[in-house]
Order: structure tokens, then sequence, then C-alpha cells
């Protein structure tokens, strides 16, 4: 019986909520991602973490805009052609401005969303030979649900594509994100005059 009032609770928080996408609202939270892979022709490994967090403002409904600040770290290791083994790791800090959309009208529980970003990027890498850095830009487009679990807070499942401009040949990517956000009313209570 103890159990049950806190599942109560859940239920009725979760069927009464509604979504905050109206304008004058502000939007911040972040997603994350992870990656591994183990390539099939060699002993080759590769994995990847990607960290987001972003801010915004919805200057009209159902349209937010904003900045994002995104954090990478790449691993790659194995044994070259000649049999010697590398290892090599990447840290990358990206700049992102972004505009995103949502859907369905406001109180709708479960909305879709489109986002699009532009970013510039800037990585250092390491491997047997040394360290050496960069600079890039990009251009990234994800598209997925956010369920809104209370009136505040949405969990989004997105499917990213990412672009990214560099000096050598660079494969457009496919990844899924699992974010968190938070939506905030920008209006304060008024108070009554005594």
């Amino acid at each position: 019986m103890k159990h049950l009032l806190p599942l109560v609770l859940f239920i009725f928080f979760v069927t009464t909520s509604f979504s905050q996408i109206n304008k004058g609202q502000w939007l911040t939270g972040g997603s994350g991602s992870y990656r591994a892979d183990k390539y099939p022709w060699s002993d080759n490994r590769y994995r990847s973490l990607r960290l987001d967090i972003n801010g915004g403002y919805f200057p009209i409904k159902n349209l937010a805009v904003g900045v994002r600040t995104i954090y990478n770290y790449d691993r790659q290791t194995g044994t070259s052609d000649n049999a010697s083994y590398f290892k090599q790791t990447s840290n990358s800090k990206k700049l992102a401005p972004f505009v995103r959309y949502y859907f369905l009208p406001a109180g709708k529980k479960i909305n879709l969303l489109a986002d699009a970003s532009y970013y510039r990027g800037w990585e250092k890498s390491t491997n047997l030979s040394g360290h050496s850095t960069s600079k890039y830009g990009g251009y990234a487009f994800s598209a997925g649900p956010a369920w809104f679990i209370t009136s505040h807070t949405a969990l989004e499942l997105l499917v990213q594509y990412d672009h990214v401009f560099r000096d050598y040949n660079y494969a457009p990517d496919f990844t899924y994100k699992f974010g968190f956000q938070i939506h905030l009313d920008a209006k304060s209570p008024k108070t009554k005059a005594r």
C-alpha cells in the first residue's frame, strides 16, 4: 500500500501535464550519445561520447532559437596496415547556434520536433606521433519525439544527421541522441499592490 501513493502521484502528474512551447518560454537542457564500433575486417575499435548543453528562447509559439555547446571524445585503437599498434584520441568542443520547431500544439504530452544547427569546432588529437590541433565547421539536423513527463520537463529521443567540413574527406554521420529538456516560463507571478 505504501508504494501505491508514489505511483498514483506519478500518474497524476503525467496525465495532467502540458508542454511549455509557447511564446516567451525558455528552454534549457542537453542530450548525449555513446557509440562503440568494432570493424569486422580488423581488430580496430572506435568509441565516441558526445554531450550537448543548450539554452534557448521561444520568440514565437512552437519555435525556439538558442545556442548549444558540444563536447566530443573519440578514441580509436587497433593495428595499422604494417601490423604496428596505434591509438588515437581526440577531444573537440563546438559552439552551435540552433533553431528548433515543435510540430504539434501545446498541450500534447508527446510532440514531434526538428532541430537544425550550424557549428564551429576546435579539436585536439593525440596519437603515437604526437599532438595536433584543428578548426572546422559543420551542420546538423535532428528530429524525433519529445515526451513531456511534466509541464516543464521533457525526454527526447532524436536521430541526428551530422556533416563536418574538413580538409580531408569526411563521411556524414547518423547518430541517436537521448535528451532531457526543461521548459521555463519567463513571466513571474504578479504581486498584488497593498
